[in-house]
């Protein structure tokens, strides 16, 4: 585990490093002040000792649910963070609602418009409830204001040898 997180550690450092370089190269260019910059990651992993690095479990739930969401709004002038929950699902319809370009007719889009959260026109998000899934898309868990529920799909047994042992 220890080697995990000093990988980790790692990456963390190289994205900061790439992230700043865009920032730098957008500021050379003069069109960091108009830009919409959107960063966000995938869950990543767990470094609790003897727990699961990747599948969610009651003890490590906490840090691998929540992804990071930084939004550089186009003319912004100063920076602000909240806790309010978002789905990467909202991003779409979002970006679409601040740069005033249209959604494809005849879609559906299942994500909501968060600009004026996320540009601090709003205190509460326009979500009520958040449905986490796995990577294989079962249903996770589902989150409603303070109220969180995990819910455990049994997974199947491998049995790496087939037949039964013999006596």
């Amino acid at each position: 585990p220890i080697q995990a997180y000093k990988r980790h550690l790692l990456q963390v450092g190289y994205v900061d490093t790439l992230v700043g370089n865009l920032v730098a190269r957008l500021k050379e260019q003069n069109l960091y002040e108009r830009t919409l910059l959107v960063l966000t990651s995938d869950h990543g992993a767990s470094f609790l000792p003897g727990d699961s690095r990747r599948r969610i479990t009651p003890s490590n739930y906490p840090g691998l649910i929540p992804i990071p969401l930084i939004v550089k709004e186009p003319f912004q002038k100063a920076g602000r963070a909240h806790d309010r929950n978002v789905e990467t699902i909202d991003i779409l319809p979002t970006i679409a609602a601040i740069t005033e370009t249209p959604l494809p007719t005849g879609k559906k889009i299942d994500g909501l418009d968060m600009s004026a959260l996320w540009m601090g026109k709003a205190k509460k998000s326009p979500r009520d409830e958040f449905l986490h899934y796995t990577s294989r898309g079962e249903l996770q868990g589902i989150r409603q204001g303070n109220w969180k529920l995990l819910v455990k799909t049994p997974r199947a047994r491998r049995n790496k040898n087939k037949s039964a042992p013999a006596n």
